[in-house]
């Protein structure tokens, strides 16, 4: 199964390369998956890093939704006003549609991603 790793994973382990995540993240690389959004998240936060996107690049990506999906999806599954925006959202239904698990640092991403069933 694929593990989507969100941005504030990738940050937690640039901003500090002795944290224990990022021995986790070595443990499941073989598994590890990305998003276009977490990939232009991390271009906004890059502060002229453009290895790190380079590099997040080049990792399976999980499909981005079509719009029309995503309404469905909040709707069906009451996601608004839960804590949870656009971008987190569309991380949510990219892992319910490609069968794949979120590993996220944000607690309410991580309430959400449990009641769905797709927390890592």
């Amino acid at each position: 199964m694929k593990v989507l790793v969100d941005s504030s994973v990738w940050v937690e382990i640039l901003k500090n390369a002795n944290s224990p995540l990022k021995a986790e993240l070595i443990q499941i690389r073989d598994s590890v998956a990305t998003h276009e959004m977490i990939i232009g998240e991390m271009a906004l936060n890059n502060r002229g890093d453009t290895k790190t996107v380079e590099e997040l690049k080049l990792i399976d990506r999980l499909p981005t939704a079509s719009i029309e999906d995503y309404l469905v999806f909040v709707q069906e599954n009451s996601v608004g006003g839960r804590g949870v925006g656009y971008v987190d959202t569309n991380l949510l239904l990219s892992c319910i549609e490609g069968n794949a698990r979120i590993w996220t640092l944000d607690a309410k991403l991580q309430a959400v991603a449990r009641e769905l069933s797709c927390l890592y």
